[in-house]
């Protein structure tokens, strides 16, 4: 890789102006994190807050194109999306109390 880059104040690590990592400095004011992201399989959904009931995938044109219902909702849960192609994707969190959307990147194998 060439052209690293890291930014201590908003905790952005980035290759040749892609952004292949996040990590909030004050994660506590944000409930919902994903990681690894972008990904290319199995993803890891964290809420501070509340447990984790639902998690649905949405395509570009706002298509939904995968929901999980936890029978056991946690904090943290997993999803595999390693089935969906390559592209940008919304991911939509439910809890019990709250609905937050994140933006996903999806990289090929």
């Amino acid at each position: 890789m060439k052209n690293i880059y890291f930014d201590p104040e908003r905790w952005i690590l980035s290759a040749e102006n892609s952004v292949i990592s996040t990590r909030l400095k004050n994660a506590s004011h944000y409930s919902s994190l994903v990681f690894p992201n972008p990904t290319n399989g199995i993803l890891t959904v964290y809420d501070n807050t509340l447990p984790i009931h639902s998690i649905r995938v949405f395509d570009e044109t706002g298509r939904m194109v995968k929901k999980v219902d936890f029978e056991f909702p946690a904090n943290q849960q997993e999803v595999d999306i390693s089935t969906l192609p390559a592209a940008y994707y919304l991911l939509e969190i439910e809890t019990m109390k709250t609905v937050s959307t994140l933006k996903l990147i999806k990289i090929r194998e």
